[in-house]
């Protein structure tokens, strides 16, 4: 009786899997439906930026983190380990 089991369960297993992949599949197809493929030049145009506009295009990717001064207490442990 095992092993009927067994199959059942490997047969029920990629089915699911397959309806998940099939569901995301098919929901991106639903999202480039309504975007016809000879429109490509009009979504690649080139635009001029202006410094303000370069300005805030970096300011999200290159963040500088303030370093945290060292406090006593990291000098202290640093000094108990060099010892």
């Amino acid at each position: 009786n095992a092993p009927a089991s067994n199959n059942e369960r490997s047969r029920s297993e990629p089915s699911r899997i397959s309806r998940r992949l099939q569901t995301i599949i098919d929901r991106s197809k639903f999202s480039t439906i309504d975007q016809p493929e000879e429109d490509d030049q009009s979504t690649t145009k080139t635009v001029e930026l202006t410094k303000d506009d370069e300005q805030t295009v970096t300011k999200g990717r290159k963040r500088k983190v303030p370093v945290p001064p060292v406090t006593e207490r990291q000098l202290r442990g640093r000094k108990l380990r060099k010892t």
